[in-house]
């Protein structure tokens, strides 16, 4: 092999195999040498006659893939040329997830109106670096299934918890989602009851006041030691006068209260999701904000 030289004035020089109908070696003028298998395709010409054709179909470069490989492989795709060529041409996990981030996570400025990222990029990132492309980072996507999926729940179940594996099925139904509506031939391997936890065992049992033994007095007592613990104690309140989550009252700014004491009506956050989320408010909600 390493005698094969490219000839002066031809921009290439096939090499044809002995073993192998159809292997050709290819020597460039640079002298980089590339497999590459010749295949028949039936077509009509421009006059309306039928006709087979021959075609390439690049397999890679030597030494990097070996005879014994090139041979195999050649012997693989000439069995299908067709399949083989759908298989060539599928993109990886890695390239739809990317293309899932930009065009998608990431939101669109320029449309009208702007569209914003998902405030969940963070961890959806996280979650494709951590779990998802060091497993099927340069796994063809389509070649994905069900089994696949599972697995990959199961050992995320393992070492770091259900609750982290209903996370990144989360963002993998999320992919699949958006590939099929892009996709005709697709169809998404996830269904119902690929879940490791179930929502009604992980909803709260508890809830402040609502003991039979206490009504009102928890929620009194609360009040009153929140009154001394400062701006935390003001938040506490807070949670309290608008039943949001903590991390929306936390992230509330001053320029989100009422225009008046006397309206109601203030946005904990700026967008939830996508979205922005109102609280409904009482009078007392600004002097707690100022604090």
């Amino acid at each position: 092999m390493s005698k094969l030289k490219p000839r002066p004035g031809h921009q290439y020089v096939n090499h044809y195999d002995k073993k192998v109908n159809g292997l050709v070696l290819r020597v460039n003028s640079g002298g980089a040498k590339v497999w590459h298998v010749r295949y028949y395709v039936k077509t009509v010409n421009k006059n309306g006659k039928q006709g087979s054709f021959v075609r390439t179909h690049r397999l890679g470069r030597y030494p990097i893939l070996k005879v014994d490989d090139a041979r195999d492989k050649a012997l693989q795709f000439l069995g299908n040329p067709q399949k083989a060529l759908a298989q060539s041409d599928a993109k990886t996990f890695r390239e739809v997830a990317e293309n899932y981030i930009r065009r998608h996570v990431d939101g669109n400025p320029r449309a009208n109106p702007p569209v914003p990222p998902l405030r969940s990029k963070p961890e959806i990132v996280r979650c494709l670096n951590k779990y998802l492309y060091p497993r099927w980072g340069d796994r063809a996507f389509t070649d994905l299934n069900r089994r696949h999926v599972s697995e990959l729940l199961d050992e995320i179940v393992d070492n770091h918890g259900p609750v982290q594996a209903d996370q990144v099925l989360a963002i993998i139904s999320s992919i699949c989602n958006w590939y099929q509506s892009r996709d005709a031939d697709y169809i998404s391997p996830i269904v119902k009851g690929m879940r490791r936890t179930k929502q009604k065992e992980r909803a709260r049992t508890r809830i402040l006041g609502d003991d039979p033994r206490y009504r009102d007095d928890e929620i009194r007592a609360l009040w009153k030691a929140a009154s001394e613990c400062g701006p935390f104690g003001a938040m506490v309140k807070m949670l309290l006068l608008t039943g949001q989550r903590l991390s929306k009252i936390a992230q509330m700014q001053w320029s989100y209260r009422p225009p008046t004491r006397s309206s109601r009506g203030a946005a904990t956050t700026s967008h939830r999701g996508r979205n922005q989320h109102s609280a409904d408010v009482g009078n007392e909600v600004p002097c707690h904000l100022r604090r």
